[in-house]
C-alpha cells in the first residue's frame, strides 16, 4: 500500500493458482482500497476549522452522545472487487465500506454490489458496539441482509477475570442458539 499522509491506497490481484496455457487465465479478480482517518478536527491528517455546528447546543463544541461521537477518531475504508474473469464485460462490482471508531469500540460495515445495470445495490449492513457490563466485556452485533430482509444478532460476553471463557449468543427470527466456549491451551477451544 501506499500512503500520502491523508490517504492510505492498496492494489491488489487476486489470481487462481492452476496450469493454463493463457497467462491471462490465471486473475481471478482486481481489488482497491483506499482508507483515512477523520475526526478530532482533522480529515486524512489534515486540521479543520471548528465551527458552530446547527444542532449542537450552540456554543461549537457540544454535548452528549452526538458530539462524543462527532469528536472520535473514526477510521474509514472502502474496497472494490471486480471480477476480471468476466472483462470486457464486467458483469459485478462488490463494495466493502467500513467506518471504526476504536475509542468508542463502534463499528459499522456496508457491503453493496453494482452489476451490470450500474445501480448499487445493498447486501448487508453489519454494526458492532462493545461496552463494559457485568464486571466484562460486551459485544453487541446486529446484522441486517438486504436481499432477503432477514436479520439476526450475536451477544457476546467475556468476564474480565476469565480470559478463557466466552458466552456467545445467536439470535435470529429462525433460530436461537447459546455457546459457551473454553479455551484450554493456545489454538484449543472446547464448545459443546
Amino acid at each position: 500500500g501506499a500512503n500520502n499522509n491523508a490517504y492510505d491506497y492498496d492494489l491488489g490481484l487476486d489470481v487462481q493458482v492452476k496450469t493454463a496455457n493463457d497467462i491471462s487465465a490465471l486473475p481471478k479478480s482486481v481489488w482497491g482500497r483506499i482508507a483515512t482517518r477523520v475526526g478530532g478536527g482533522t480529515i486524512g491528517g489534515y486540521d479543520l476549522q471548528q465551527g458552530d455546528d446547527e444542532g449542537d447546543g450552540g456554543g461549537g463544541g457540544g454535548s452528549g452522545i452526538g458530539s462524543s461521537i462527532r469528536e472520535a477518531t473514526w477510521d474509514l475504508s472502502a474496497r472494490a472487487d471486480v471480477d476480471v474473469r468476466s472483462m470486457p464485460d464486467v458483469q459485478n462490482i462488490d463494495f466493502d465500506l467500513r467506518a471504526d471508531c476504536p475509542e468508542k469500540d463502534l463499528s459499522l460495515k456496508i457491503f453493496a454490489a453494482a452489476g451490470q445495470s450500474r445501480q448499487v445495490q445493498l447486501r448487508r449492513i453489519d454494526f458492532s458496539q462493545s461496552f463494559r457490563a457485568l464486571q466484562g466485556r460486551m459485544t453487541f452485533n446486529p446484522r441486517f441482509d438486504v436481499p432477503s430482509a432477514s436479520s439476526d444478532v450475536i451477544l457476546t460476553y467475556n468476564r474480565d477475570d476469565d480470559d478463557d471463557t466466552t458466552v456467545q449468543v445467536y439470535a435470529s427470527p429462525q433460530s436461537q442458539k447459546v455457546t459457551i466456549a473454553r479455551r484450554v491451551a493456545d489454538g484449543h477451544v472446547i464448545a459443546p
